[in-house]
């Protein structure tokens, strides 16, 4: 059947992945012989169509013997030809050395050829390529083509392109557009993009739930998040774990960490440090950095284990130094601490404010004020709790450019801790902090921009370890 179609010159192009199986399955039935004779004589023939498919026959074994270097001799004739499947199927082919030596810079050429010839898949990866190399205008033009082709992976990216760091202008309202698009065409992940950009928390709740019940686990853990603090939907604590629990079955480590934090506090499950320092450790043993950062806390202050500074020092040394934000000075903080509560400095002696004096400026790192910061906030270790102090050790912290500070005196600011309230500093420090790569800020100053309009709680919940810092 499918030969005849070569023999008669008749232009058969596969686009569907089902209709290509159902042929294929058709092909095995028949006379395989009979079938790669027609392949051979229309690829022979000069057809693009029948050169990409006898290729196929070569690489998979259908009909003939396996013979690699046949079919990408096929595959790139077919390609030179003007099919712009053939194209891209040997830059994938060169992209993961299947049967090629692995060969970016062929990669590139033969996708990009395969672009040029109006393949939608071709144009979709090398808008892709372009954005991995931060040509952010290039990418956009190509994943627009491959948009504009119904390829739902490109109007996922093209969205996501537009939207990122454009939450208020022209460029917004095109992300929303493709997003919504893709998204109501089924594709998850532009279902999990949308509810995470639209400015309607019902909507976003929305949306993420129809990517959840696709089995995404990243728009799980977000259904488990509002359900957890009442975003969009009725709170509901324990939906909030057995969603967080779906998100786990498929190995999502932000929930495994979430998990932790729901037994550390009691939410929607009995309280149990035990448990919760149990979740923060599997996260962090598969190399969870916001776990290992945790679970690193959770040694420092004895939470579900017992207090154990050098195993936290050792967990704190094992992380990344690429990571975003500067870890503390531990010796330092010891050594404060030890002062602090033993009372055995002399500074502490002859001046009680020493901490808030400049010298603080030049003996101790950011990071440490910002501990002892945290230390007064919470009244732990030892050391009697003191909001307003907190929020001096906070902004002379903030002040040196630390940016989980930064985060901090935001939170101060607009909850009235330590300070009076104050929403326009509030979102002042939360846009320092957001600069600096704190992107929890960034959820923050989403629901800032939302108050322009409407009136709801600022409560969230932020995910990843600043937060979990801050409120341990």
């Amino acid at each position: 059947m499918l030969g005849h179609f070569f023999k008669k010159g008749i232009k058969l192009v596969i686009v569907n992945k089902k209709t290509n199986e159902l042929i294929i399955k058709y092909i095995l039935q028949k006379s395989l012989k009979e079938s790669v004779i027609w392949y051979r004589r229309s690829a022979e023939n000069g057809y693009p169509e029948g050169q990409y498919y006898f290729g196929t026959c070569f690489e998979e074994g259908i009909g003939v013997s396996m013979n690699f270097n046949q079919a990408i001799q096929w595959y790139k004739l077919s390609g030179e030809n003007g099919f712009g499947i053939a194209s891209y199927h040997l830059g994938k082919c060169y992209k993961r050395g299947y049967g090629v030596p692995m060969d970016t810079s062929k990669a590139k050429y033969w996708i990009e050829k395969s672009a040029k010839q109006n393949f939608d898949k071709g144009q979709y990866l090398l808008g892709w390529y372009y954005e991995s190399e931060e040509k952010m205008d290039k990418a956009i033009y190509w994943y627009e083509k491959a948009a504009n082709l119904n390829n739902l992976d490109a109007m996922n990216n093209l969205g996501r392109c537009y939207l990122d760091g454009n939450e208020e202008t022209e460029k917004y309202e095109k992300g929303i557009k493709w997003l919504t698009i893709a998204a109501e065409k089924g594709h998850g992940n532009a279902q999990n993009n949308l509810g995470w950009w639209i400015k309607d928390p019902n909507k976003s709740f929305y949306w993420f739930l129809k990517a959840a019940c696709q089995g995404f686990s990243c728009s799980q853990n977000n259904v488990a998040w509002c359900y957890q603090e009442g975003c969009g939907v009725e709170k509901n604590e324990h939906l909030a774990v057995k969603w967080y629990k779906k998100a786990i079955s498929k190995h999502n480590l932000f929930s495994k960490t979430h998990m932790g934090w729901c037994y550390q506090n009691g939410i929607g499950v009995k309280r149990n440090e035990k448990l919760a320092f149990k979740w923060y450790k599997g996260a962090a043993c598969e190399n969870h950095i916001p776990a290992k950062e945790i679970l690193g806390w959770c040694y420092w202050y004895g939470i579900g284990t017992s207090i154990n500074y050098k195993k936290s020092i050792k967990i704190f040394s094992s992380i990344d130094v690429k990571h975003d934000y500067e870890l503390p000075n531990m010796d330092t903080i010891l050594e404060m601490e030890a002062s602090y509560l033993n009372n055995k400095d002399e500074r502490f002696k002859n001046k009680k404010d020493w901490w808030f004096g400049k010298e603080a400026e030049t003996k101790v790192k950011s990071s440490d004020m910002y501990i002892l910061g945290m230390q007064k906030k919470l009244g732990i270790n030892g050391i009697k709790k003191n909001l307003e102090e907190a929020f001096k050790w906070f902004v002379l912290s903030a002040s040196l450019g630390f940016e989980l500070a930064q985060f901090e005196v935001g939170i101060c600011y607009k909850d009235g801790i330590g300070i009076q309230k104050n929403l326009y500093k509030s979102k002042q420090w939360f846009e320092k902090s957001y600069e600096r790569k704190i992107y929890e800020a960034g959820k923050i100053l989403k629901f800032f921009y939302l108050n322009r309009k409407k009136n709801f709680s600022f409560g969230i919940y932020i995910l990843n370890l600043s937060y979990i810092k801050i409120y341990i």
